[in-house]
């Protein structure tokens, strides 16, 4: 007797059992529960362990490009005009570095004979162009901000700066948009944050835009696609590096590859 009641009460906690596994398979009065698996972290947001602080240049470094416009760095300054050593140590963002510039092909080398351009850290401050004089005045935003760099980084700032005696008012920004770990330029691999530099004008219709392929390695743009006014779009591309204590990176550039007359920068920065 004993046995046939256990017996039944097996069969009943087994038949309890299953018709509670059907009712989870199927719905039946008992809620389904939603497991959400861990938030994986943007892959657009991965922070790339490459140094990406205010670039600090050499006395002597020198950027070739496939337009025949060229960057040398001259001198090295504090705020103050005193001269800083290549290996002296101070605040990147606070380096006046002063560059030789050469004209793109197709400017006429007797009336631009007076190219140079400083830059404070990372961004240009002032420059002249031949004839035209240019210096900010106001800046709404520290621009060095922007380092170190990280994909989504924005810097949004209002701008003034004299041309010649003219003051111009532009709004600007600068935001870091990607970052490609292989770029191949001048027969060389790169890695490189992409930079998107957006101006307007705020006395005019007039606007300009820059795309970077900035590279840490060389400390500057291995590629830049450019438009301004209302110019077409073009490229300028990196064909030549010289850094005074490294190796010199070349390009090679086919016999049949043409130039054309690009651009200056005429409201860049």
């Amino acid at each position: 007797m004993g046995m046939n009641n256990r017996g039944k009460n097996t069969c009943l906690i087994f038949t309890w059992i299953l018709s509670l596994v059907v009712l989870v398979l199927f719905g039946c009065g008992i809620p389904a529960v939603e497991i959400t698996p861990d938030v994986q972290q943007d892959d657009t947001k991965e922070v790339v362990s490459v140094d990406t602080g205010v670039p600090v240049w050499t006395v002597g470094e020198r950027w070739e490009y496939s337009d025949g416009y060229v960057l040398e760095v001259e001198s090295i300054s504090r705020p103050d005009g005193s001269s800083l050593g290549d290996h002296e140590s101070y605040p990147p963002e606070e380096r006046l570095t002063r560059f030789k510039v050469t004209p793109p092909y197709g400017f006429p080398q007797e009336s631009w004979s007076d190219f140079w351009m400083v830059c404070k850290g990372f961004f240009k401050v002032e420059s002249k162009f031949g004839d035209e004089h240019r210096k900010n005045v106001f800046l709404s935003e520290k621009l060095d901000k922007l380092f170190p760099l990280a994909v989504g980084k924005v810097i949004n700032y209002d701008r003034e700066f004299l041309r010649n005696r003219e003051l111009i008012k532009h709004r600007s920004s600068w935001r870091v948009t990607g970052y490609q770990p292989k770029v191949t330029v001048a027969d060389h691999d790169y890695g490189c944050w992409i930079l998107e530099w957006n101006t307007d004008s705020l006395q005019s219709n007039w606007s300009g835009h820059e795309t970077w392929w900035y590279c840490p390695e060389i400390n500057n743009y291995a590629r830049m696609e450019f438009r301004y006014g209302d110019n077409e779009v073009a490229t300028r591309v990196l064909i030549k590096y010289h850094h005074p204590y490294k190796r010199d990176k070349k390009a090679s550039i086919p016999e049949t590859v043409g130039t054309m007359a690009l651009p200056m920068e005429p409201n860049r920065n």
